[in-house]
């Protein structure tokens, strides 16, 4: 999977929700800490969106972050599915709930060790 890509379509599906919706900018860089045009740089693919600003930016479109993944995996239509949802994005998406993943890594294989660590971790704490 390219991640520049799949990080520009999250930042273009978050600006056609914020858009349809009505939003300003402002607004968004409001809620989130930031000022206008930091965030237009964010929605544009010029700053990343870390895991915390997209679960903020959800927040106030009142759309899921899983949602917006899901979305995009979909469009890129290129990892396993279940029932619809690719699964290591499912995963990721539910860790990035919790900010506890490393979205930096650039191997599936790698964050989809880490969800299973960090599911073990929950179900059998020590």
């Amino acid at each position: 999977m390219n991640q520049a890509v799949y990080k520009q379509k999250i930042c273009t599906l978050i600006k056609e929700i914020r858009m349809r919706k009505g939003i300003k900018q402002e607004v968004v860089a409001l809620a989130i800490g930031k000022n206008q045009g930091t965030y237009s740089r964010m929605e544009s693919g010029a700053i990343e969106i870390t895991p915390a600003e997209l679960k903020m930016i959800c927040a106030l479109l009142d759309v899921s972050n899983l949602k917006i993944i899901a979305q995009v995996d979909s469009d890129m239509a290129n990892t396993p599915m279940i029932k619809g949802t690719p699964y290591c994005h499912l995963l990721i998406s539910l860790i990035c709930h919790f900010e506890e993943i490393d979205l930096g890594i650039n191997s599936e294989e790698e964050l989809l060790k880490q969800a299973i660590y960090f599911f073990q971790s929950r179900l059998n704490p020590k």
